[in-house]
């Protein structure tokens, strides 16, 4: 919220100018820096001036909140919008700064004020479908949500937020369709609440309806979570759900985490599956190349799978280094070195790891 505010019209207040700045215009460019305390003082200053001047409450309340004082930018976004009642970006950061409080009912007035005043606008939309779904109003939270969609399908929010909306209506496997968007978004991103909150509603529905036919899916969502975690052994028993249904994505998954607790046969059987059931998907074969090598050393059978993987993705290097780590390890050393060699040039920083660096080649 806070950097997004009055973006246009700090845009505005950057460009040359042939008279001196105010000081509303300088407490935007201290806000752009980040420094909340200037920007206060600025726009104080600005208010003692022309306490009128909507823009600049505005701008003050957005300061306090981001300075944790919630309830003087409470009272800064209604004054601006004493001042100026169609100010679409004051009620919006009302709405939100409500919604944050967990005052939802105020969130939703003001939310549906921002909506009528800027009904193309993605946020907006989706803080309304928020406040709307925490009060029960189902279908108008869905309305905006879907709305808010439309404006900006790559929001993880409102994919999330929809999906806790086909939650409360029952609608399983739309609830979790929408949270495998949301979670493959989190997941790009790097936002770890965002992937816990999402593991978290996709065990409710387990707890909520054990009889959908659909819930493995759900299983397969919680095993992604813990997989990128880390815990391979938590992992396991919910990628078996979706491999029993020859879930690919599953049986993937499950293979790498059989490979990664060393349970060499399972990893092996579950792998060669996938393989067999997407045989022109390089990633199977790589992973199980990588089984056959480093957990039972039959390095031909790795190198076999390697190449498969090579001669379908062939731009990869990590399946390159692979391949010449399988002819290292047969003291193939000159085919090894072009294979490291076409590895390092597809990806230079390949050329720096331990482990190659760990390798000794014959003079």
């Amino acid at each position: 919220m806070l950097v997004a505010f009055l973006a246009s019209t700090l845009l505005g207040a950057a460009g040359p100018r042939s008279v001196p700045r105010s000081d509303y215009e300088r407490a935007l460019e201290s806000f752009a820096r980040g420094d909340l305390q200037e920007t206060l003082t600025l726009v104080d200053r600005a208010l003692a001036a022309d306490p009128t001047h909507a823009e600049s409450h505005a701008l003050r309340g957005v300061a306090l909140d981001g300075a944790g004082r919630a309830e003087e930018a409470l009272a800064a976004y209604r004054e601006a919008i004493r001042l100026k009642p169609d100010y679409a970006e004051a009620h919006r950061n009302l709405a939100l700064l409500h919604s944050q409080r967990g005052e939802y009912a105020e969130s939703l007035q003001a939310g549906r004020k921002a909506v009528e005043l800027e009904p193309q606008h993605a946020d907006a939309l989706n803080n309304l479908g928020v406040a709307a779904l925490k009060l029960g109003f189902l279908p108008e939270a869905e309305d905006a949500l879907r709305r808010s969609l439309a404006l900006d399908p790559s929001s993880v929010g409102a994919h999330y937020n929809l999906g806790l909306v086909h939650a409360e209506r029952g609608r399983v496997a739309g609830a979790i369709d929408e949270l495998e968007i949301a979670y493959q978004g989190a997941q790009q991103s790097g936002d770890e609440h965002r992937r816990g909150w999402i593991a978290e509603v996709a065990t409710r529905l387990l707890n909520r309806y054990p009889a959908d036919g659909t819930l493995w899916r759900a299983h397969r969502l919680l095993g992604r979570t813990y997989f990128d975690q880390g815990w391979y052994g938590t992992a396991i028993p919910h990628f078996q759900e979706g491999a029993r249904r020859r879930d690919f994505t599953s049986l993937l998954h499950l293979g790498i985490c059989y490979k990664n607790k060393a349970l060499a046969g399972e990893a092996i059987d579950t792998l060669r599956r996938a393989a067999r059931q997407r045989p022109d998907d390089y990633q199977a074969h790589n992973e199980l190349g990588h089984v056959l090598g480093t957990l039972v050393e039959e390095w031909p059978g790795a190198e076999e799978e390697f190449r498969v993987a090579l001669n379908l993705q062939p731009t990869s290097p990590e399946v390159r280094y692979n391949l010449g780590f399988a002819l290292f390890r047969q003291q193939r050393y000159d085919e090894a070195r072009k294979e490291f060699d076409e590895a390092f040039r597809l990806k230079p920083e390949m050329a720096a790891s331990e482990h190659y660096r760990g390798l000794e080649f014959p003079q």
